[in-house]
């Protein structure tokens, strides 16, 4: 997304953020040296506070706000470890949350501003085998939207961008590899989801699902009785 953000005329300054430094570097070289970065974990409550001191500091209160950080693991709960679990929900919901508190004031101040906060569709199915990511992206997802309309009134938008199977490291990361194949014709680029949620962003959407195929899913998916939905993601998401 910082990519794509770049091109804009009306965006002069974005502060990257990540863990890895030597990447942040890298991108920045690519879009631009007059940017910023900072490297921090955001899976935990320290490295939330370390980039809002950050910004305190630098006097930096972003007028569009992006929260597309995210982790998730496939396993059964009784099995997750004590520290996948908080770095789950510290990275995929408190620091959502956090960080619109921290952007919010400053753009109520000055009545415009735009969030994006990245969910899934996996926030409208509950899914066995893959409970805890599903559970803290159904959270975002109903957090964004309430807040849309809370601060509608306010000149600021708030969008909620539930992309579906993304080419990106996602599915190794969290255990998924046994999906690629499966999932290979309905995959998106990165850019294109990316393309997709910063439209509706500055389109003033509330929500937006990319891909005809995902919607299509998503549509099916309501219709099913819910035992026979949640029965098929354990086995989908088992690898059984």
């Amino acid at each position: 997304m910082a990519r794509l953000l770049a091109k804009r005329s009306d965006i002069s300054e974005i502060l990257l953020v990540a863990r890895s430094t030597d990447k942040l570097e890298s991108l920045r070289k690519e879009i631009g040296l007059d940017h910023r970065i900072f490297s921090c974990d955001l899976s935990s409550m320290t490295g939330i506070d370390k980039l809002k001191q950050h910004c305190e500091e630098l006097s930096f209160y972003p007028d569009v706000l992006i929260n597309n950080a995210g982790m998730g693991k496939s396993e059964e709960f009784s099995e997750h470890s004590k520290n996948d679990l908080e770095q789950m929900m510290y990275l995929n919901m408190d620091a959502v949350v956090k960080l619109c508190e921290f952007a919010l004031p400053h753009m109520i101040k000055k009545n415009s501003g735009y969030i994006l906060n990245v969910a899934s569709i996996a926030a409208y199915q509950a899914m066995p085998n893959f409970s805890i990511y599903a559970a803290t992206k159904s959270f975002v997802a109903s957090f964004t939207r309430a807040l849309s309309y809370e601060v509608k009134d306010s000149g600021i938008n708030v969008t909620v961008l539930s992309p579906g199977p993304t080419r990106s490291g996602f599915l190794d990361n969290a255990g998924l590899n046994h999906l690629s194949k499966k999932i290979s014709l309905i995959e998106m680029s990165s850019l294109s989801v990316a393309t997709s949620g910063l439209e509706a962003l500055f389109k003033k959407k509330r929500e937006v699902i990319p891909g005809f195929s995902n919607r299509l899913i998503m549509n099916v998916s309501h219709l099913a009785p819910r035992c026979i939905s949640e029965y098929l993601m354990k086995i989908v998401y088992s690898g059984k």
